[in-house]
């Protein structure tokens, strides 16, 4: 059976279907029109409202048309597409009364079946109902029958619907995870059938934790339908064994297993269990929980199997089961086994450790293995990891027969040092250990043996009666045992030392062996050790020949030169001898650095006792220290290849430099003079230079040193300073010539200067704007000035201006004043170091510059940071003090203060103000700006206050009980603060005027003031300071059976105070404020009470006090809440602040108490615990309208009181307790309650 959604349209005294809503699509319906028998367009027809979105559309209207008229709807999806329009013609053959109503409708497929014969359905004027067995293309009729038993005529439909294509699902898991979306294979479909059949596969894995399952649709159109979930119907069982091992059991005895089979908690249904049995061997039965049986969620069924063993040996079977699970086959088969008893095999010792022997030896150990079985027992293999280590010489398989034994030996070799570790595998047929092993272990360490690199030495040719030594390393390659050396033989001709007779494990000692033939022949011998090592024979073959052979010699084998000028030669030479009985020859000198150190000689030539000498040549390049090596190649027995220690250093010459090659002068006024130095350096390392004297001409002269000759040591220098004195303008170019006995004996410097013929002043030292010069021209030649410089860092950079008016042109002698328009140069600036330079050129093409320092400029307005603070007094008034601002070059400052709000201009030049006639509760804007003396003006700086409220007393912002307290106390006093009228304006914007008086109109003013701030402009802050919290809140529960609650609070002390005031907290959504009362103030005189409830943010605030005097609150005194309950049914809280002012105007706290509204029930009451089911714990609730006694007890599905969970006294009152029921089975309990005359029962599901 499908559901077809019909969309209807009501029209007057009839309704009518319009047609079938087709599939859901994952767009959204968001627009409908309609019009009526000609289309206008799309968007164009009579906008419809009604309820849009996805699924059903509902829509009405009411039109009032003729009969015959088409009437046309369609609708707009969410992709911006509308839909073809659908039809109906408005039908209204029964014109009834307008207060007939349709009372029901039939439908009918495609045939007529006559009025009153079709398929009932509803009435009314919107009509939804379920078609069956319709197929595509059917005809749908509907008809209504109105109250006055009228039939309309029939309005047809057609079933329509799209073709699935494909289909998708996810899985949703107890935790709410998702799986990914899988696809689903579609089933072939009849033509005339709507439904389809899809089929997904899920993994075993995914069902344990499975929820639900999600499916959708796709049409031939390629749109989606909707997820549509279905819950997964969790059919699961849990197993104790996966399989069952009896071990071994003695024959004609007999073992017993239990195997439960449980439906957990997650499961969803009953499992049924068809039948459970076992097949295989007979020596396993079921004893008990077999046939079949049902299992609830949460349950579970023990089955217990039995294992008599008739015969030695293993043995198996399958415990067979049937049944309607999920998550396992069925059949389901668990594996059963179990073995009559075995042989059993012992072995001793349990490990075989052989602890250290040598590399490539062997050592041996056994192993005793027994059959301690009532059976033989069989060794069918043995084996080690390590055959070639450990070995072993034994045949199998071996049986041996029980009470017997046999010996396994195993041996040790190791193939190379270290420790080694194994396992002997003994494989059997015993029950208790079938595969034994025994670990195996050793330690491998290397043999005490003599080892040498060298096995053979050569000592070549050797002079006769000469001796040459050579040695070698004798090494001990054990690592345990130290080695001694009994003996040693040599042959003649060669003799031997050594170290030591004793080599330590890995250590070694030295042998130098030494050849000292006494003839010309040839020599072999041996050299031979004898020790107690391994290798107790250590022996290396020796030989030499005695020979007539050329040796050479050399007194010394370094040369070292003494100092050397850079580029200057020094020479020395080197002897060479030949010692020998031959000639020597000398094949090649040579050495690195050819160009520093070289020899005279390349090759030579010597006879036997004959000598010769090399010459050898230093040439340094740079100072300091050069080596090299001169490497002699010959013939010699003794050293084939010389070397020689080559060593010079290098020392720089006195030579004289200057730190400038060129001096240029400043630009000066004749008759000026300018100073200007530089350095003499002596560049020489060993040497002193002496100045002998300086050669120079007019204008230039040397000022220091006044007299010569000086003298200036090595790597020194001599300050010499210069001077330049013109007598007229002009441009100056001379050599300053020193004469010195350094090499090179004339140094020059070249010496330029220059005088312009025009100079340049400042008008005044600092100028803004408008910068005046006064300019003097005296020359012989006529001038013109081109051009005009400014630099403002200190001549790093230079900028040229044309902003200047007044330069003169041709001109021989002037004098005139030029004007730089400097803030079209320098906007926004302030310096007084200003550098500027002027440039002048005469006819003859001479280039002059005047360069005029300390220019001061001010273009920029001081630095002001505007208005800082500010401070009232009363009333009306207010001081504004700012900031000081500060001019870079010091100039004196004035302020221009402009109020805002009314247009009011200040001129001062101090960094404050007093401003009068202010309105209380206003806020005030100022705008300031600073000046210097040429009026650069700062931009303004905008400063916003608002003037305290009037009766604000202590500035916090609000009229509160403090305010009241200084009201009251100051209520006697004529021209204090309490004058607050007459005022103008309205409160709280008011301007207080006061008539040196106080009465009835002033606390009139303070009462507007007081309501004003908690209700309207103030801030609505509770008077109570978080700072005064009391740490002992005192905490009290109110009980009450009605839909109110009264607090009511006396003192526990008596307070002299000015003021006292109230503050109480409350959450409107549970308690409404009702009403305030107390004894207290009614008989006193010029008492003050102002009480306000603040509904909107709940808070109620109260204060009072008495005019012209002090407040006595104490133990008779009362005060009296009381609040409306809102919600009676839940549990509120209130909150008193109650605190007061002494006459010193200090804060006392009275008291803090928080209330705990608690309704007494109207009557006895048990609920349902929760959760339930539940696990472990839960939690029972009851009401008690009175105190009583009350018992809980816990009972089990037979009545059988279980525990007994309370039994006290409570008082009236809402109560809940937790239980534990840890110790309890998983079932289903009922707990019942017993409370004076009143019992009840309820139902507790426990699941584990």
């Amino acid at each position: 059976m499908k559901k077809i959604l019909f969309i209807t349209i009501a029209l007057p005294l009839f309704s009518y279907t319009l047609f079938p809503q087709g599939y859901p699509h994952n767009q959204t319906i968001v627009a409908a029109e309609y019009f009526l028998n000609t289309d206008p367009g799309e968007g164009r027809g009579i906008p419809v409202s009604g309820t849009y979105g996805t699924g059903e559309v509902q829509i009405n209207l009411d039109l009032n048309v003729p009969e015959g008229t088409k009437i046309y709807i369609r609708f707009k999806s969410s992709n911006g597409k509308w839909s073809a329009p659908a039809c109906v013609i408005y039908r209204n053959p029964i014109y009834y009364a307008r207060n007939s109503t349709i009372t029901n409708s039939e439908y009918f497929l495609n045939i007529d079946p006559g009025q009153g014969k079709g398929i009932p359905a509803p009435g009314g004027t919107d009509i939804s109902f379920d078609v069956v067995n319709v197929k595509r293309d059917d005809i749908i009729y509907l008809r209504v029958k109105d109250s006055y038993d009228r039939w309309s005529f029939p309005i047809s439909t057609k079933f329509t619907y799209k073709s699935v294509i494909s289909a998708q699902f996810y899985l949703m898991f107890v935790d709410k995870s998702k799986s990914q979306v899988y696809n689903m294979t579609l089933q072939p479909q009849e033509s005339n059938n709507f439904f389809y059949t899809a089929i997904g596969d899920i993994q075993p894995s995914q069902l344990t934790n499975l929820d639900s399952i999600f499916v959708r649709f796709q049409s031939e159109t390629g749109l989606w339908g909707y997820w549509k979930g279905e819950k997964f119907i969790r059919r699961f069982i849990t197993l104790s064994h996966d399989s069952i091992n009896f071990g071994e059991v003695k024959i004609n005895n007999s073992k017993d297993i239990t195997f439960v089979i449980s439906n957990p908690t997650l499961s969803n249904e009953n499992i049924a269990i068809n039948s459970v049995s076992i097949s295989g061997s007979s020596s396993f039965s079921i004893v008990s929980g077999g046939g079949n049986f049902t299992l609830l969620p949460g349950q579970s069924h023990s089955i217990t199997i039995r294992f008599a063993p008739k015969s030695l040996g293993a043995d198996s079977a399958s415990l067979t089961i049937y049944h309607n699970a999920l998550n396992y086959q069925n059949p389901l088969k668990i594996p059963l086994y179990g073995s009559g008893r075995n042989p059993v095999i012992q072995y001793s010792p349990n490990s075989l450790s052989f602890g250290s022997v040598y590399v490539g030896f062997s050592k041996s150990d056994t192993l005793i293995v027994s059959s301690a079985g009532e059976d033989s027992l069989k060794i069918i293999s043995i084996y080690t990891s390590m055959p070639n280590v450990f070995s072993l010489n034994i045949s199998t398989p071996i049986v041996i027969p029980s009470g017997q034994q046999v010996k396994i030996p195993v041996r040790f070799t190791p193939v190379s040092k270290g420790s080694y570790k194994d396992t002997l595998h003994i494989i059997n047929n015993s029950s208790n250990n079938p595969e034994a092993k025994i670990p195996l272990s050793g330690t491998a360490f290397l043999a005490p043996i003599i080892f040498s690199n060298i096995s053979k030495l050569d000592f070549g040719q050797v002079l006769v009666d000469d001796t040459l030594t050579k040695s070698l390393y004798l090494k001990n390659l054990g690592e345990i045992d130290t080695i001694t050396i009994k003996g040693v033989l040599i042959d003649t001709g060669f003799t031997y030392k050594l170290s030591s007779w004793f080599i330590k494990p890995l250590d070694s000692v030295e042998v130098s062996i030494s050849f000292n033939p006494h003839a010309k022949t040839y020599y072999s011998g041996v050299f031979k050790i004898l020790s107690t090592a391994f290798n107790d024979t250590f022996t290396i073959q020796l030989n030499g020949v005695g020979a007539f052979l050329p040796k050479i010699f050399v007194q010394n084998t370094s040369v070292n030169f003494e100092k050397t000028y850079i580029g200057k030669t020094s020479s020395l030479k080197l002897k060479v001898y030949n010692h020998g009985l031959d000639t020597l020859r000398i094949n090649s000198i040579s050495n690195t650095q050819t160009s520093i150190f070289s020899s005279s000689i390349s090759s030579m030539v010597l006879p036997p006792s004959d000598s010769s000498e090399i010459t050898i040549t230093f040439k340094p390049n740079s100072s300091g220290i050069v080596e090299d090596e001169l490497i002699v190649i010959n013939n010699s027995y003794n050293i084939p290849n010389l070397r020689i220690k080559l060593k010079g250093r290098g020392f720089a010459p006195p030579y004289l430099s200057s730190s400038k090659s060129e001096i240029i002068f400043d630009y000066i006024s004749p008759n000026s003079t300018d100073f200007k130095s530089f350095w003499l350096i002596n560049r020489g390392d060993i040497d002193t230079i002496k100045v002998l004297k300086s050669l120079i001409n007019a204008p230039f002269s040397v000022s220091s040193p006044l007299h010569f000759p000086i003298n200036i040591k090595p790597k020194d220098s001599v300050n010499i300073v210069v001077s330049f004195n013109p007598n007229k303008g002009g441009i100056y170019v001379d050599s300053l010539i020193l004469i010195s006995d350094a090499w090179n004996d004339t140094l020059k410097v070249l010496l330029r200067g220059s005088s312009p013929p025009f100079s340049a002043a400042s008008y005044q030292n600092i100028q803004s704007d408008k910068v005046k010069f006064i300019l003097s021209v005296e020359s012989i030649q006529p001038l013109s000035l081109t051009q005009f410089e400014y630099s403002i860092n200190g001549g790093i950079t230079w900028s040229t201006s044309t902003n200047i008016s007044g330069a003169f042109d041709n001109v021989i002698s002037w004098r005139d004043t030029l004007i730089w328009y400097s803030k079209l140069d320098l906007p926004n600036f302030e310096s007084d170091s200003v550098i500027v330079r002027f440039t002048a050129l005469s006819t003859t093409n001479d280039r002059y510059i005047f360069i005029l320092k300390n220019v001061g400029v001010d273009n920029r307005p001081p630095s002001f940071n505007g208005i800082k603070s500010h401070y009232y007094i009363r009333w009306n008034k207010i001081v504004l003090k700012w900031y000081s601002a500060s001019d870079l070059l010091g100039l004196p400052i004035e302020y221009k203060l402009l109020n805002l709000n009314d247009s009011t201009l200040f001129l001062t030049s101090s960094d404050s103000i007093l401003i009068n006639n202010l309105y209380q509760s206003t806020v005030y804007r100022f705008s300031i700006v600073a000046y210097d003396k040429f009026k650069n003006e700062t931009p303004p700086a905008i400063y916003e206050v608002k003037v305290p409220a009037a009766a604000d007393y202590n500035l916090d912002n609000i009229i509160d009980t403090y305010d009241l307290a200084v009201f009251s106390s100051s209520w006697t006093l004529n021209k204090s603060l309490v004058d607050l009228s007459p005022y103008q304006g309205k409160v709280p914007f008011v301007r207080i005027i006061g008539n040196d008086s106080t009465n009835i109109f002033d606390l009139d003013v303070f009462i507007d003031l007081w309501l004003y701030s908690h209700s309207r402009g103030l801030p609505k802050i509770a008077s109570f300071s978080k700072e005064d919290k009391n740490t002992n809140t005192k905490k009290v529960t109110l009980k009450t059976n009605k839909n109110s609650v009264t607090i009511k609070y006396t003192p526990d002390k008596t307070f002299q105070i000015l003021s006292l005031g109230i503050n109480i907290p409350y959450d409107k959504n549970y308690v409404k404020f009702a009403s305030f009362t107390e004894n207290f103030l009614s008989n006193k005189n010029n008492s003050v009470k102002l009480c306000y409830n603040d509904s909107i943010s709940g808070n109620l605030y109260f204060d009072c006090s008495v005019l012209g005097d002090k407040l006595t609150f104490d133990k008779t005194d009362t005060i009296y809440i009381t609040f409306d309950l809102i919600k009676p049914e839940q549990a509120s809280k209130l909150s008193l602040e109650i605190f007061a002012y002494d006459d010193n105007f200090r804060r006392i706290l009275i008291d803090e108490v928080e209330y705990e509204v608690e309704v007494i029930p109207d009557k006895y009451s048990l609920y349902q615990n929760y959760p339930n089911p539940c696990n472990y714990s839960t939690m029972i609730r009851f009401d008690l309208p009175e105190e009583t006694n009350v018992e809980i007890t816990l009972h089990d599905i037979l009545g059988r009181k279980v525990m007994t969970l309370v039994n006290s006294k409570f008082q009236a009152g809402s109560w809940k307790i937790s239980i534990d029921l840890s110790n309890l089975p998983s079932g289903v309990y009922f707990y019942r309650i017993v409370a004076g005359n009143y019992s009840e029962v309820k139902k507790l599901i426990l699941l584990k």
